[in-house]
């Protein structure tokens, strides 16, 4: 995967509040609250460190593991390490389907990184989130998204900036997508189910808190979930079926 940020990263952050002021900021950390009592956490596509920062501040135990493919970026994100926390971090300079570890981490973090790759790529790589996480994890996921209403004034106005946005970084990084993949399929896939999310009125992007579920138990649970549903139904039906 030959994509590049490290051209860009000198005007990411001031790309990003032309664009969007603080509400990308204020989504990455929208459940910012979840990571704070884990004590692994596995970051992947940090860019300048501006969400590493303040978990460092809401969680002052756990260790935290970077996976930055660009040099640029994790020299951004290091100087946002306060002295007394570089003890915690360790960057790893890789792109993520090259990453490796003995660790099993309680807690991942991906920040408007999967809208950079096909849903081919995606499909590959969701296999090493799953190996590197224990059981019952939460994945912290925010990207954008592509809104399905495109007929409404916001459905047109979240369409042109996502093809602006895949039309930028496509030339100055060398990125191979064009279009959001939707996560939650290939997630529970690979035995992540979505517990909570939070959407932005205004712009295209969303929060989302995954957990690393056994497949068996989630099979029992929607088996039970099935027959509750048959039973609201036939109930109904019994009780329509008495009425004069």
């Amino acid at each position: 995967m030959s994509s590049n940020f490290d051209k860009i990263a000198p005007i990411y952050g001031f790309l990003e509040g032309v664009l969007f002021g603080s509400r990308m900021q204020r989504m990455r950390c929208a459940h910012l609250d979840h990571m704070s009592g884990r004590r692994e956490i596995l970051l992947v596509g940090e860019g300048t460190g501006l969400f590493l920062e303040r978990l460092l501040e809401v969680n002052a135990q756990a260790k935290v593991t970077v996976v930055e493919q660009s040099e640029q970026m994790m020299k951004r994100a290091k100087r946002r390490v306060a002295e007394k926390d570089l003890s915690r971090v360790t960057f790893r300079k890789l792109s993520f389907e090259k990453f490796d570890s003995s660790k099993r981490f309680d807690a991942v973090c991906t920040l408007f990184f999967w809208d950079c790759f096909t849903q081919g790529q995606i499909r590959s790589m969701l296999p090493l989130l799953e190996r590197h996480s224990k059981r019952g994890a939460l994945w912290l996921d925010v990207d954008f998204f592509e809104n399905p209403h495109g007929s409404t004034r916001t459905g047109i106005w979240h369409y042109l900036l996502i093809r602006f946005l895949y039309g930028f970084f496509g030339l100055a990084t060398g990125i191979e997508a064009r279009r959001i993949v939707n996560i939650e399929p290939l997630a529970k896939e690979n035995g992540f189910y979505p517990t909570a999310t939070t959407r932005s009125d205004q712009f295209p992007m969303s929060a989302r808190i995954f957990k690393k579920e056994n497949p068996a138990s989630m099979a029992v649970v929607s088996h039970r979930n099935d027959s509750q549903l048959r039973v609201i139904r036939n109930s109904r039906k019994s009780i329509s079926q008495s009425e004069p």
